[in-house]
C-alpha cells in the first residue's frame, strides 16, 4: 500500500522503520525538519539520535540542535532521489540553522536512518 509523502501515515511508517532498523549513535543529536507549502500545509518532524536509540517523531522539538527548512517541491525531489540534499543546500533551496558540525559528526547514524527509510520510500507517492 502506497502512502503519500509527509502524510500522517507516512510519518508513522517512517517512525516504525527507523525504530526497527536504526541503531543508536555515538552521541546525542536532534534534527528538526520543516517542510512548507505541502498539501497539508506545513509539516514538521524530528529525528532524535541518542546512544541507545534513534527516533523519528512528528512535530517540532524545543531542543533541536539543527533545523532544516525547505518547501514541498524540494523535499519531494530529495525524497525521490531527483535532488541531493547537498545540491539543494548549495542552490539555496534548503535553509539550515544550528550546529551543523553535529550533523557532520553523526554521519554514520544518519546513514542508518537513510537505509531504514529505503523501504518506506519505495512505498511512497510524491504527488500532491
Amino acid at each position: 500500500m502506497d502512502v503519500r509523502f509527509l502524510s500522517p501515515e507516512w510519518l508513522a511508517a517512517a517512525a516504525d522503520a527507523v525504530r526497527a532498523a536504526a541503531p543508536g549513535g555515538a552521541g546525542s543529536l536532534t534534527l528538526q525538519q520543516v517542510v512548507t507549502g505541502g498539501p497539508d500545509g506545513e509539516v514538521a518532524y524530528r529525528v532524535r539520535i541518542a546512544p541507545d536509540a534513534v527516533e523519528l517523531l512528528p512535530g517540532r522539538a524545543d531542543d533541536a540542535d539543527v533545523m532544516f527548512t525547505e518547501d514541498w517541491d524540494t523535499a519531494a525531489a530529495i525524497g525521490e532521489g531527483r535532488l541531493s540534499p547537498q545540491a539543494a543546500f548549495v542552490d539555496g533551496r534548503v535553509r539550515v540553522s544550528g550546529n551543523v558540525a553535529l550533523v557532520m559528526a553523526a554521519q554514520e547514524s544518519l546513514a542508518a536512518v537513510e537505509s531504514a527509510l529505503a523501504g518506506v520510500r519505495a512505498a511512497t507517492t510524491y504527488g500532491r
